[in-house]
C-alpha cells in the first residue's frame, strides 16, 4: 500500500458534480463503471424528477393566478350588479315614499270634506230638532 492514497468514504448520496464523468476523463481512456453508470442514471432521473416537479409547479402557480383573475373579475361583475341594484331599490322606495305622501294628501283631504259634511249635516239635525221643538211648544196642551 506504499504510494497508493486511501480515499475516504463519504457516506449519502454523492454531489451531483462528482456522478456526472467528464470529457477529459473519457478521453483519458476511463471507461465508466457499473457504479458510475448508475450513479449517471440517477442523476438523470433526479434531474428530470426536479424538472417535471418545477414544471408542475409553475403550471400550478399559472392555474392558481388565472383562476384569481376569474375570481376577482366576477366579484367586480358582481359588485357593479349589487351597485346597480341597490340604486334601483332606492329609486323604487323613493317612488313608493312619494305616492304614501299622495296617498297621505288624499287621505287628509278625504277627512277634511268628511268632516266638513259632518258639521253641515249635524248643524241641519239640530236645526231641524229645534225648529220641531218650537213648534211642539207653541201647541197648546189641553186640546
Amino acid at each position: 500500500m506504499a504510494g497508493k492514497k486511501t480515499t475516504t468514504r463519504r457516506r449519502g448520496r454523492p454531489s451531483r458534480a462528482s456522478t456526472a464523468r467528464s470529457d477529459s476523463d473519457r478521453e483519458h481512456g476511463h471507461s465508466p463503471t457499473p457504479a458510475d453508470l448508475i450513479k449517471d442514471l440517477n442523476s438523470a432521473v433526479e434531474k428530470r424528477s426536479k424538472d417535471k416537479w418545477q414544471k408542475l409547479r409553475t403550471q400550478h402557480r399559472a392555474r392558481v393566478k388565472f383562476s384569481e383573475e376569474g375570481l376577482m373579475a366576477m366579484a367586480r361583475s358582481f359588485e357593479a350588479d349589487i351597485l346597480k341594484q341597490q340604486k334601483e331599490d332606492i329609486e323604487t322606495l323613493s317612488n313608493l315614499v312619494e305616492r304614501r305622501t299622495e296617498l297621505e294628501q288624499e287621505i287628509v283631504a278625504d277627512i277634511e270634506k268628511l268632516t266638513a259634511s259632518y258639521e253641515a249635516a249635524h248643524q241641519q239635525l239640530c236645526d231641524s230638532i229645534t225648529r220641531r221643538f218650537i213648534d211642539l211648544r207653541g201647541v197648546p196642551r189641553g186640546l
